[in-house]
């Protein structure tokens, strides 16, 4: 049974984050794109772990 009260897990600011990523992938340069992705990825783990 799902419970009423359980989400996604995250904060709001790790999901705007990835909608930005998301949005601006087409525009970016592939490399830099892997790199911005890389480093949100490293801020939102080690943030998560304090």
């Amino acid at each position: 049974m799902r419970m009423g009260n359980k989400g996604p897990h995250g904060r709001p600011w790790i999901w705007l984050m990835a909608v930005i990523v998301i949005r601006l992938a087409p525009v970016m340069d592939p490399i830099a794109a892997d790199i911005t992705v890389t480093a949100l990825a490293v801020w939102a783990m080690a943030s998560s772990r304090r």
